[in-house]
């Protein structure tokens, strides 16, 4: 690990220890599994727990990941269940969709972190982020969701290479929004057209790999 790299992990794994015990949003993304496995290196598994949301909105096979990997790793998770598309804000798909999205989720994970005793809510948020379109990052702020990959000054690259040192599979995992990024602002979101997407997605990836229709 270079210099820089690791003054940036050294920052992460002191904000950390200051936090004591942490539930972290865990999508099972690259970002996310960093966190989640620097918090775990760094606080044991009695002071870390993962919450991972299942909806409409993300595909079934990133809730599948996150729970292999906790298992594997020993860590306590809980998958929690929201529906976004049951509110106005999100189904009608506005500009400000993320926003209303994020505050519906993580106020939901705050709440569950609160029963479980846990103050700290963690995101995988990082720099690289500040350059994307992203109103949801007002909903964390609101909601006093932490961001300490963000905090410690780590950029996409350096979580990758750190993902690297850590020997996650996930290092190379490429960046993927939620599903409902690919429909227009305007256009109203259903269940089922979001399935059909996931449907399509899964169809691109297994043939860009394997060259076969799955």
């Amino acid at each position: 690990m270079d210099k820089a790299l690791q003054m940036k992990v050294d920052k992460l794994q002191f904000l950390l220890k200051s936090y004591g015990g942490v539930a972290v949003a865990f999508s099972a993304g690259v970002d996310s599994t960093v966190l989640l496995k620097a918090a775990k290196e760094t606080l044991g598994t009695e002071q870390v727990m993962a919450l991972t949301v299942q909806s409409s909105l993300m595909p079934a096979s990133d809730v599948e990941d996150a729970v292999i990997f906790c298992r594997e790793e020993g860590i306590r998770h809980e998958v929690v269940q929201v529906d976004p598309l049951i509110y106005y804000d999100v189904r009608t798909n506005p500009p400000q969709r993320c926003y209303y999205c994020k505050r519906l989720i993580f106020g939901k994970l705050r709440e569950i972190a609160g029963q479980k005793g846990i103050v700290h809510l963690l995101d995988g948020s990082n720099v690289d982020d500040g350059q994307d379109y992203r109103p949801g990052r007002q909903a964390l702020r609101e909601l006093g969701v932490l961001s300490p990959l963000l905090e410690a000054g780590l950029t996409k690259a350096d979580i990758r290479a750190y993902a690297k040192e850590l020997g996650l599979s996930v290092a190379q995992k490429p960046s993927a929004a939620c599903l409902a990024s690919r429909v227009p602002y305007g256009e109203v979101l259903s269940s089922e057209k979001l399935q059909r997407i996931e449907q399509a997605e899964k169809f691109l990836h297994i043939y860009s790999v394997t060259g076969a229709q799955p």
